[in-house]
Protein backbone atom coordinates (compact mmCIF):
# COMPACT_ATOMS: atom_id res chain seq x y z
CA UNK A 1 0.00 0.00 0.00
CA UNK A 2 1.11 3.23 -1.19
CA UNK A 3 -0.17 4.41 2.47
CA UNK A 4 2.37 1.72 4.19
CA UNK A 5 5.21 3.33 2.12
CA UNK A 6 4.62 7.06 2.92
CA UNK A 7 4.29 5.69 6.61
CA UNK A 8 8.45 4.73 6.63
CA UNK A 9 9.55 8.10 4.60
CA UNK A 10 10.96 10.47 6.56
CA UNK A 11 11.23 14.62 6.43
CA UNK A 12 14.31 15.82 6.44
CA UNK A 13 14.10 17.06 10.03
CA UNK A 14 13.68 13.30 10.79
CA UNK A 15 16.29 11.89 7.85
CA UNK A 16 19.05 13.99 10.55
CA UNK A 17 17.79 12.20 13.42
CA UNK A 18 17.76 8.68 11.94
CA UNK A 19 21.47 9.37 10.87
CA UNK A 20 22.77 10.65 13.89
CA UNK A 21 21.32 7.51 15.29
CA UNK A 22 22.86 5.88 12.67
CA UNK A 23 26.11 7.33 13.47
CA UNK A 24 26.12 6.68 16.78
CA UNK A 25 25.73 3.28 16.43
CA UNK A 26 28.41 3.18 14.58
CA UNK A 27 31.04 4.91 16.59
CA UNK A 28 29.32 2.76 19.75
CA UNK A 29 30.08 -0.30 17.81
CA UNK A 30 33.70 0.53 16.83
CA UNK A 31 34.85 2.13 20.04
CA UNK A 32 37.81 0.05 21.15
CA UNK A 33 37.33 -2.82 18.66
CA UNK A 34 40.14 -4.09 18.76
CA UNK A 35 40.75 -4.35 22.57
CA UNK A 36 40.11 -7.35 23.11
CA UNK A 37 41.93 -10.68 21.77
CA UNK A 38 39.58 -13.11 19.85
CA UNK A 39 38.29 -15.00 22.07
CA UNK A 40 37.12 -18.75 21.49
CA UNK A 41 34.50 -19.03 19.12
CA UNK A 42 35.88 -15.95 17.23
CA UNK A 43 38.58 -18.30 16.34
CA UNK A 44 36.52 -20.94 15.20
CA UNK A 45 34.92 -18.30 13.02
CA UNK A 46 38.19 -17.12 11.67
CA UNK A 47 39.79 -20.59 11.66
CA UNK A 48 36.87 -21.79 9.19
CA UNK A 49 36.72 -18.57 7.50
CA UNK A 50 40.81 -19.29 6.29
CA UNK A 51 40.55 -22.50 5.06
CA UNK A 52 41.89 -22.69 1.89
CA UNK A 53 39.83 -25.30 0.11
CA UNK A 54 36.03 -26.07 -0.22
CA UNK A 55 36.36 -29.71 1.15
CA UNK A 56 38.06 -28.26 3.86
CA UNK A 57 35.63 -25.23 4.45
CA UNK A 58 32.94 -28.01 4.78
CA UNK A 59 34.06 -30.05 6.72
CA UNK A 60 35.02 -27.85 9.59
CA UNK A 61 31.57 -26.79 9.19
CA UNK A 62 29.77 -30.00 9.31
CA UNK A 63 32.21 -30.60 12.41
CA UNK A 64 31.40 -27.12 14.40
CA UNK A 65 28.08 -27.30 13.72
CA UNK A 66 28.26 -23.96 11.80
CA UNK A 67 26.17 -22.89 8.83
CA UNK A 68 28.12 -21.18 5.83
CA UNK A 69 26.54 -17.86 5.03
CA UNK A 70 28.30 -15.83 7.38
CA UNK A 71 32.04 -17.78 7.39
CA UNK A 72 31.92 -17.02 3.44
CA UNK A 73 31.41 -13.32 4.42
CA UNK A 74 34.04 -13.05 6.30
CA UNK A 75 36.20 -15.19 4.17
CA UNK A 76 36.06 -13.10 1.30
CA UNK A 77 36.71 -10.40 3.96
CA UNK A 78 39.58 -11.83 5.57
CA UNK A 79 41.11 -12.05 1.70
CA UNK A 80 40.46 -8.31 1.27
CA UNK A 81 41.28 -6.98 4.98
CA UNK A 82 43.17 -9.32 6.16
CA UNK A 83 42.34 -11.19 9.60
CA UNK A 84 43.28 -8.45 12.56
CA UNK A 85 41.17 -8.33 15.10
CA UNK A 86 40.14 -4.84 14.01
CA UNK A 87 39.00 -6.50 10.47
CA UNK A 88 37.42 -10.01 11.27
CA UNK A 89 34.97 -7.88 13.43
CA UNK A 90 34.40 -5.04 11.30
CA UNK A 91 31.77 -7.06 9.53
CA UNK A 92 29.58 -7.37 11.88
CA UNK A 93 29.92 -3.28 13.05
CA UNK A 94 28.30 -3.23 9.45
CA UNK A 95 25.75 -5.82 10.14
CA UNK A 96 24.36 -4.07 13.15
CA UNK A 97 24.60 -0.98 12.01
CA UNK A 98 21.82 -2.21 9.31
CA UNK A 99 20.36 -3.68 11.89
CA UNK A 100 19.77 -0.23 13.42
CA UNK A 101 18.52 1.09 10.38
CA UNK A 102 15.89 -1.99 10.33
CA UNK A 103 14.43 -1.72 13.42
CA UNK A 104 13.20 1.50 12.63
CA UNK A 105 12.01 0.50 9.17
CA UNK A 106 10.02 -2.33 11.03
CA UNK A 107 9.19 -0.23 13.65
CA UNK A 108 7.54 2.39 11.28
CA UNK A 109 5.86 0.15 9.04
CA UNK A 110 4.11 -1.50 12.41
CA UNK A 111 3.58 1.34 14.25
CA UNK A 112 4.86 5.22 13.06
CA UNK A 113 7.97 6.60 12.37
CA UNK A 114 8.22 7.76 15.98
CA UNK A 115 8.17 4.45 17.02
CA UNK A 116 10.22 3.81 14.26
CA UNK A 117 12.96 6.21 14.90
CA UNK A 118 12.90 5.36 19.17
CA UNK A 119 12.88 1.57 17.86
CA UNK A 120 16.50 2.49 15.76
CA UNK A 121 17.25 4.50 19.15
CA UNK A 122 16.65 1.35 21.62
CA UNK A 123 18.50 -0.92 19.56
CA UNK A 124 21.46 1.69 18.58
CA UNK A 125 21.83 1.33 22.46
CA UNK A 126 21.76 -1.64 23.42
CA UNK A 127 24.43 -3.62 24.78
CA UNK A 128 22.88 -6.66 24.00
CA UNK A 129 23.01 -6.14 20.09
CA UNK A 130 26.65 -4.18 20.75
CA UNK A 131 27.69 -7.04 22.01
CA UNK A 132 27.24 -9.04 18.64
CA UNK A 133 28.23 -6.52 16.86
CA UNK A 134 31.46 -6.33 17.95
CA UNK A 135 32.19 -9.94 17.51
CA UNK A 136 33.12 -12.03 14.96
CA UNK A 137 30.40 -14.39 15.50
CA UNK A 138 27.21 -15.06 12.95
CA UNK A 139 24.96 -14.05 15.34
CA UNK A 140 24.64 -9.84 14.78
CA UNK A 141 23.88 -10.97 11.01
CA UNK A 142 21.19 -13.72 12.46
CA UNK A 143 19.35 -10.49 14.30
CA UNK A 144 19.67 -8.51 10.59
CA UNK A 145 18.54 -11.02 8.80
CA UNK A 146 15.71 -12.20 11.27
CA UNK A 147 14.22 -8.25 10.82
CA UNK A 148 14.66 -8.67 7.24
CA UNK A 149 12.33 -11.84 6.79
CA UNK A 150 10.24 -10.03 9.46
CA UNK A 151 9.64 -6.59 7.64
CA UNK A 152 9.02 -8.06 4.43
CA UNK A 153 6.29 -10.56 5.77
CA UNK A 154 4.79 -7.72 7.23
CA UNK A 155 4.79 -6.00 4.22
CA UNK A 156 3.34 -8.98 2.21
CA UNK A 157 0.47 -8.65 4.71
CA UNK A 158 0.00 -5.34 4.16
CA UNK A 159 0.13 -5.71 0.30
CA UNK A 160 0.84 -9.33 -1.67
CA UNK A 161 3.11 -7.81 -4.31
CA UNK A 162 5.68 -10.35 -6.18
CA UNK A 163 8.53 -7.80 -5.13
CA UNK A 164 7.87 -8.43 -1.22
CA UNK A 165 7.49 -12.31 -1.32
CA UNK A 166 10.46 -12.15 -3.42
CA UNK A 167 12.39 -9.87 -0.58
CA UNK A 168 10.89 -12.09 2.12
CA UNK A 169 11.69 -15.71 0.19
CA UNK A 170 15.54 -14.24 -0.03
CA UNK A 171 16.25 -13.49 3.29
CA UNK A 172 14.89 -16.00 4.95
CA UNK A 173 16.52 -18.32 2.90
CA UNK A 174 19.87 -16.43 3.65
CA UNK A 175 18.86 -16.32 7.25
CA UNK A 176 18.51 -20.46 7.54
CA UNK A 177 22.00 -20.25 5.38
CA UNK A 178 23.39 -18.37 8.75
CA UNK A 179 22.43 -20.00 11.50
CA UNK A 180 20.07 -22.75 12.04
CA UNK A 181 18.20 -20.63 14.77
CA UNK A 182 16.49 -19.15 11.76
CA UNK A 183 14.44 -21.59 11.64
CA UNK A 184 12.51 -20.02 14.85
CA UNK A 185 11.67 -16.58 12.86
CA UNK A 186 10.30 -18.67 9.70
CA UNK A 187 8.10 -20.95 12.38
CA UNK A 188 6.61 -17.51 14.09
CA UNK A 189 6.00 -15.84 10.74
CA UNK A 190 4.01 -19.23 9.82
CA UNK A 191 2.09 -18.99 13.48
CA UNK A 192 1.54 -15.90 12.65
CA UNK A 193 -0.16 -16.97 9.31
CA UNK A 194 -2.34 -19.44 11.21
CA UNK A 195 -3.29 -17.03 13.91
CA UNK A 196 -4.31 -14.59 11.47
CA UNK A 197 -6.60 -17.40 9.11
CA UNK A 198 -8.16 -18.83 12.28
CA UNK A 199 -9.53 -15.51 13.73
CA UNK A 200 -9.69 -14.31 9.51
CA UNK A 201 -8.55 -11.10 10.16
CA UNK A 202 -9.54 -8.70 7.56
CA UNK A 203 -6.69 -7.24 5.10
CA UNK A 204 -4.14 -9.83 5.91
CA UNK A 205 -3.42 -12.88 4.16
CA UNK A 206 -5.62 -13.17 1.62
CA UNK A 207 -4.25 -15.33 -0.83
CA UNK A 208 -3.10 -18.54 1.31
CA UNK A 209 -1.76 -20.44 -1.99
CA UNK A 210 0.97 -17.39 -2.36
CA UNK A 211 2.34 -18.13 0.98
CA UNK A 212 2.46 -21.58 0.73
CA UNK A 213 4.42 -21.24 -2.26
CA UNK A 214 6.45 -18.91 -0.53
CA UNK A 215 7.42 -21.77 1.95
CA UNK A 216 7.89 -24.49 -0.48
CA UNK A 217 10.50 -21.93 -2.43
CA UNK A 218 12.29 -21.48 0.63
CA UNK A 219 12.72 -25.23 1.12
CA UNK A 220 13.67 -25.63 -2.34
CA UNK A 221 16.40 -23.04 -2.03
CA UNK A 222 17.37 -24.92 1.20
CA UNK A 223 17.41 -28.33 -0.22
CA UNK A 224 21.33 -28.15 -1.36
CA UNK A 225 22.41 -27.88 2.17
CA UNK A 226 19.22 -29.77 3.66
CA UNK A 227 21.19 -33.13 4.56
CA UNK A 228 24.02 -30.99 6.48
CA UNK A 229 20.75 -29.62 8.48
CA UNK A 230 19.48 -33.08 9.24
CA UNK A 231 23.18 -33.99 10.67
CA UNK A 232 23.39 -31.10 12.27
CA UNK A 233 20.20 -31.95 14.36
CA UNK A 234 21.39 -35.69 14.72
CA UNK A 235 24.33 -34.51 16.33
CA UNK A 236 23.32 -31.60 17.89
CA UNK A 237 22.44 -33.10 22.06
CA UNK A 238 26.68 -34.04 21.88
CA UNK A 239 27.89 -30.83 20.28
CA UNK A 240 25.80 -28.40 22.63
CA UNK A 241 25.98 -30.49 25.50
CA UNK A 242 28.15 -27.94 27.16
CA UNK A 243 24.18 -26.00 27.57
CA UNK A 244 22.62 -26.40 30.84
CA UNK A 245 18.51 -27.11 31.00
CA UNK A 246 17.01 -23.85 31.54
CA UNK A 247 14.52 -22.84 34.21
CA UNK A 248 11.85 -20.27 34.30
CA UNK A 249 15.11 -18.44 35.08
CA UNK A 250 16.80 -18.44 32.29
CA UNK A 251 13.56 -16.76 30.62
CA UNK A 252 14.04 -13.43 32.94
CA UNK A 253 17.68 -13.51 32.43
CA UNK A 254 17.33 -13.19 28.75
CA UNK A 255 15.08 -9.67 29.26
CA UNK A 256 17.66 -8.72 31.95
CA UNK A 257 20.03 -8.27 29.37
CA UNK A 258 17.95 -6.99 27.29
CA UNK A 259 17.19 -4.48 29.84
CA UNK A 260 21.17 -3.76 29.76
CA UNK A 261 21.28 -5.68 32.98
CA UNK A 262 19.94 -2.44 35.01
CA UNK A 263 17.40 -2.68 37.39
CA UNK A 264 15.76 0.79 36.75
CA UNK A 265 15.33 0.40 33.27
CA UNK A 266 13.73 -3.00 33.77
CA UNK A 267 11.15 -1.02 35.74
CA UNK A 268 10.96 1.77 32.67
CA UNK A 269 11.04 -0.44 30.18
CA UNK A 270 8.02 -2.78 31.76
CA UNK A 271 5.61 0.42 32.27
CA UNK A 272 6.38 1.20 28.58
CA UNK A 273 5.19 -2.23 27.63
CA UNK A 274 2.58 -2.41 29.80
CA UNK A 275 1.21 1.30 28.10
CA UNK A 276 1.81 -0.40 24.68
CA UNK A 277 -0.94 -2.97 25.96
CA UNK A 278 -2.98 -0.45 27.34
CA UNK A 279 -3.35 2.87 25.03
CA UNK A 280 -2.20 1.29 21.34
CA UNK A 281 -5.15 1.32 19.19
CA UNK A 282 -2.96 -0.65 16.86
CA UNK A 283 -3.80 -4.28 18.65
CA UNK A 284 -2.95 -6.30 15.90
CA UNK A 285 0.23 -4.72 15.39
CA UNK A 286 1.15 -5.09 19.00
CA UNK A 287 0.24 -9.22 19.02
CA UNK A 288 2.26 -9.61 16.19
CA UNK A 289 5.09 -8.19 17.84
CA UNK A 290 4.70 -9.89 20.98
CA UNK A 291 4.10 -12.99 18.89
CA UNK A 292 8.05 -12.58 17.35
CA UNK A 293 9.01 -11.43 20.32
CA UNK A 294 7.63 -14.37 22.50
CA UNK A 295 7.20 -17.59 20.18
CA UNK A 296 10.90 -17.76 19.35
CA UNK A 297 11.86 -17.51 22.99
CA UNK A 298 8.86 -19.84 24.14
CA UNK A 299 10.15 -22.52 21.33
CA UNK A 300 13.71 -22.75 22.57
CA UNK A 301 12.42 -23.02 25.99
CA UNK A 302 10.17 -25.72 25.49
CA UNK A 303 12.29 -27.40 22.94
CA UNK A 304 15.18 -27.94 25.74
CA UNK A 305 12.91 -29.21 28.05
CA UNK A 306 11.22 -32.01 25.74
CA UNK A 307 14.21 -33.05 23.96
CA UNK A 308 17.82 -31.60 24.90
CA UNK A 309 18.97 -28.23 26.24
CA UNK A 310 19.14 -25.98 22.81
CA UNK A 311 18.42 -22.76 25.39
CA UNK A 312 21.23 -20.22 24.21
CA UNK A 313 20.53 -16.94 25.11
CA UNK A 314 22.41 -16.32 21.82
CA UNK A 315 20.00 -17.59 19.97
CA UNK A 316 17.14 -15.06 21.33
CA UNK A 317 18.53 -12.34 19.86
CA UNK A 318 16.33 -12.62 17.33
CA UNK A 319 13.44 -11.61 19.31
CA UNK A 320 15.30 -8.46 20.57
CA UNK A 321 14.28 -5.80 17.72
CA UNK A 322 10.21 -6.62 18.15
CA UNK A 323 11.33 -6.42 21.97
CA UNK A 324 12.89 -2.94 21.37
CA UNK A 325 10.12 -1.51 18.83
CA UNK A 326 7.12 -2.66 21.44
CA UNK A 327 8.94 -0.10 23.91
CA UNK A 328 8.89 2.13 21.25
CA UNK A 329 5.30 2.19 20.74
CA UNK A 330 4.60 2.40 24.36
CA UNK A 331 6.84 5.33 24.69
CA UNK A 332 5.17 6.97 21.79
CA UNK A 333 1.89 7.10 23.54
CA UNK A 334 2.63 10.11 26.16
CA UNK A 335 2.86 13.04 25.32
CA UNK A 336 5.95 15.32 24.22
CA UNK A 337 7.33 16.49 27.39
CA UNK A 338 6.94 13.09 29.24
CA UNK A 339 8.55 11.32 25.96
CA UNK A 340 11.19 13.67 26.04
CA UNK A 341 11.91 13.31 29.63
CA UNK A 342 11.73 9.55 29.68
CA UNK A 343 14.09 9.29 26.03
CA UNK A 344 16.43 11.21 27.97
CA UNK A 345 16.21 9.18 31.00
CA UNK A 346 16.42 5.99 29.00
CA UNK A 347 19.51 7.22 26.84
CA UNK A 348 21.33 8.51 30.10
CA UNK A 349 21.21 4.59 31.94
CA UNK A 350 21.79 2.99 28.43
CA UNK A 351 25.29 5.21 28.44
CA UNK A 352 25.76 3.94 31.86
CA UNK A 353 25.01 0.01 30.88
CA UNK A 354 27.19 0.94 27.99
CA UNK A 355 30.27 2.34 29.96
CA UNK A 356 29.96 -0.60 31.98
CA UNK A 357 30.21 -2.80 29.44
CA UNK A 358 33.24 -1.84 27.93
CA UNK A 359 35.04 -1.31 31.11
CA UNK A 360 33.50 -5.08 33.32
CA UNK A 361 32.40 -6.70 29.40
CA UNK A 362 29.05 -7.42 30.89
CA UNK A 363 27.43 -9.70 30.75
CA UNK A 364 30.61 -11.55 28.79
CA UNK A 365 33.48 -12.13 31.09
CA UNK A 366 34.94 -14.66 28.34
CA UNK A 367 35.62 -11.93 25.99
CA UNK A 368 38.04 -10.09 28.10
CA UNK A 369 40.25 -13.11 28.49
CA UNK A 370 43.92 -12.39 27.50
CA UNK A 371 44.92 -14.46 24.50
CA UNK A 372 46.63 -12.12 23.08
CA UNK A 373 49.41 -11.08 25.90
CA UNK A 374 49.56 -15.04 26.81
CA UNK A 375 50.67 -16.53 23.39
CA UNK A 376 53.00 -13.67 23.25
CA UNK A 377 54.52 -15.13 25.93
CA UNK A 378 54.62 -18.51 25.02
CA UNK A 379 56.20 -17.78 21.52
CA UNK A 380 58.81 -15.67 23.19
CA UNK A 381 59.57 -17.84 25.78
CA UNK A 382 59.33 -21.55 24.39
CA UNK A 383 62.36 -23.61 23.05
CA UNK A 384 61.78 -25.18 19.54
CA UNK A 385 60.54 -28.14 19.58
CA UNK A 386 58.43 -27.54 22.76
CA UNK A 387 55.56 -29.82 23.83
CA UNK A 388 52.14 -27.50 24.39
CA UNK A 389 48.95 -29.14 26.27
CA UNK A 390 45.68 -27.32 25.74
CA UNK A 391 43.26 -27.60 28.29
CA UNK A 392 40.62 -27.92 27.49
CA UNK A 393 41.47 -28.76 24.08
CA UNK A 394 39.31 -26.12 22.08
CA UNK A 395 41.32 -23.42 23.61
CA UNK A 396 44.00 -24.42 20.41
CA UNK A 397 41.63 -21.58 18.27
CA UNK A 398 43.22 -18.85 20.20
CA UNK A 399 46.72 -20.02 19.91
CA UNK A 400 46.15 -20.69 16.16
CA UNK A 401 45.32 -17.21 15.57
CA UNK A 402 47.85 -15.55 17.96
CA UNK A 403 51.38 -17.42 17.93
CA UNK A 404 53.70 -16.93 15.00
CA UNK A 405 55.75 -19.71 15.68
CA UNK A 406 55.39 -23.35 14.04
CA UNK A 407 58.19 -25.46 15.97
CA UNK A 408 56.13 -26.39 18.47
CA UNK A 409 54.28 -29.64 19.61
CA UNK A 410 50.69 -29.64 20.41
CA UNK A 411 48.35 -31.66 22.04
CA UNK A 412 45.05 -31.44 23.53
CA UNK A 413 44.09 -32.77 26.89
CA UNK A 414 40.51 -33.60 27.34
CA UNK A 415 39.32 -36.38 30.61
CA UNK A 416 41.40 -36.94 32.86
CA UNK A 417 38.75 -39.35 34.58
CA UNK A 418 38.67 -41.42 31.24
CA UNK A 419 41.34 -44.06 31.72
CA UNK A 420 42.58 -45.08 28.50
CA UNK A 421 42.90 -40.99 28.11
CA UNK A 422 44.66 -40.80 31.06
CA UNK A 423 47.09 -43.50 29.76
CA UNK A 424 47.22 -41.89 26.46
CA UNK A 425 48.35 -38.75 27.83
CA UNK A 426 50.74 -40.52 30.06
CA UNK A 427 52.21 -41.96 27.15
CA UNK A 428 52.83 -38.90 25.41
CA UNK A 429 54.54 -37.04 28.22
CA UNK A 430 56.58 -39.26 29.32
CA UNK A 431 59.60 -39.05 27.28
CA UNK A 432 59.45 -35.07 27.65
CA UNK A 433 61.85 -33.98 29.71
CA UNK A 434 59.92 -30.15 29.36
CA UNK A 435 56.40 -29.21 28.25
CA UNK A 436 54.05 -26.19 28.40
CA UNK A 437 50.44 -26.63 29.70
CA UNK A 438 47.74 -23.75 29.01
CA UNK A 439 44.63 -23.69 30.28
CA UNK A 440 41.66 -21.83 30.58
CA UNK A 441 40.30 -23.65 33.39
CA UNK A 442 42.16 -25.35 36.39
CA UNK A 443 44.18 -27.73 34.71
CA UNK A 444 43.85 -31.06 36.98
CA UNK A 445 47.85 -31.63 35.99
CA UNK A 446 48.98 -31.56 39.41
CA UNK A 447 47.28 -35.49 40.42
CA UNK A 448 49.15 -36.96 37.79
CA UNK A 449 52.10 -34.89 37.59
CA UNK A 450 53.46 -35.49 41.05
CA UNK A 451 53.18 -39.39 40.33
CA UNK A 452 55.52 -38.37 37.02
CA UNK A 453 58.15 -36.26 39.21
CA UNK A 454 57.68 -33.13 37.42
CA UNK A 455 58.11 -29.75 38.85
CA UNK A 456 56.45 -26.25 37.86
CA UNK A 457 59.62 -23.68 36.89
CA UNK A 458 57.04 -21.31 35.47
CA UNK A 459 53.94 -20.34 36.32
CA UNK A 460 52.07 -17.40 34.49
CA UNK A 461 49.22 -15.79 35.18
CA UNK A 462 47.05 -13.87 32.59
CA UNK A 463 43.40 -12.88 32.37
CA UNK A 464 41.02 -16.26 32.99
CA UNK A 465 44.59 -17.68 31.65
CA UNK A 466 47.59 -19.54 32.81
CA UNK A 467 50.60 -20.77 31.57
CA UNK A 468 52.78 -23.16 33.64
CA UNK A 469 55.84 -25.04 32.19
CA UNK A 470 56.81 -27.97 33.98
CA UNK A 471 60.05 -30.03 33.90
CA UNK A 472 61.35 -33.36 34.96
CA UNK A 473 63.13 -32.95 38.35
Amino acid sequence: MAEAESKERLNKREVIVLCFILLLGLILRTYKLGDNSIWLDEGLSITIAIQNSIKNFYLYLFWNGQQPLYHIILSAWINLFGKSEVACRFPSVIFGVINVFYAYKLGALLFSKKTGLIGALLTCLSTFQINFSTEARPYILMSLLSTLSIYFFIKILKEEKLKNFACYILFSTLLIYNHTAGILTIFTENTCVLFLLIYKKSGYITKIKSWIFSQLLIFIFLSPWLSSLIKELIYSPSRLSWIQEPNILEIYKTFVIYFSGNGILSIIFLLLICTAYILSRKRMEVLLTNIFLLIPILSLFFMSKAFFPIYNQSYTVISSIPFYILISTGLDHYNKHIKSLLLIGIALLQFWCIKDFYVNAFPCRHKTVQWREAIRYIDKSALRNDLLIFYPSYIEVSFDYYSKRNDLTKIMFENIIDEEKLKEFKKKISNCNKFWVISQEIAPMEKILKKEDYNVIVNENFKYIRIENYTKK
